[in-house]
């Protein structure tokens, strides 16, 4: 069992700047907690220091929780150079995600754009999409509830959810706000769509249970 973070001003974790992901799983990993964390961005949570792969990449694990329906328990996920939330089985499967009332895109208050996705300062030539979440690849059970998707616009085409080559098991998309600000009164757009359903030579396949 693993908790980065503790919903907790005091518990905050500002994990950015990093030369790759801000938190990636692996080998098999069980039981994680992610909650109330800076991912991204800086400690005041209003500006950019990215991390230059994903805020979280999940990969190998079973049982992870990036936030808990809860505002103290919010991450704010921004500003990264690849999607907020990347989820995709390389080296192992993935079972049971729970995605729940986190700002991917925007500041803390969510009030304006902190886009993820972008260029490699030391490769200028390659351009990463910056979605709010990726999904890729066989997934069981993953749940996205309650999350603020807004404000990515930087990179290749990015949603605030992409659902790419992937074979998805009883997945809940349920209660998110897509381009606006948190107070759903104002357009905090992202780039391309709200939710994507995308195939390139593979099969993409979502399920409700």
């Amino acid at each position: 069992n693993v908790k980065v973070g503790d919903a907790s001003i005091a518990g905050r974790n500002v994990i950015s700047g990093n030369i790759d992901h801000g938190i990636s799983t692996a080998n098999n990993a069980s039981n994680i907690t992610i909650l109330g964390n800076y991912i991204g961005i800086n400690a005041a949570g209003n500006d950019k220091l990215p991390n230059w792969g994903s805020g979280v990449n999940v990969d190998y694990v079973t049982n992870m929780q990036i936030g808990d329906g809860t505002a103290n328990g919010r991450n704010v996920i921004a500003s990264n150079l690849r999607s907020a939330i990347y989820v995709e089985p390389i080296t192992g499967a993935v079972d049971t995600v729970k995605i729940d009332m986190n700002y991917l895109g925007t500041n803390a208050a969510g009030t304006a754009s902190l886009s993820n996705g972008g260029t490699l300062p030391q490769v200028t030539t390659i351009s990463r999409t910056g979605d709010g979440v990726s999904v890729s690849g066989l997934v069981k059970n993953i749940e996205i509830r309650h999350n603020l998707l807004s404000g990515n616009t930087e990179g290749e085409s990015p949603n605030g959810i992409e659902f790419w080559n992937a074979t998805v098991n009883a997945p809940i998309i349920a209660d998110n706000i897509f381009g606006l600000n948190a107070a759903g009164m104002a357009a905090l757009p992202n780039a391309w769509h709200g939710l994507s359903f995308k195939s390139n030579n593979a099969t993409t396949s979502v399920t409700n249970a």
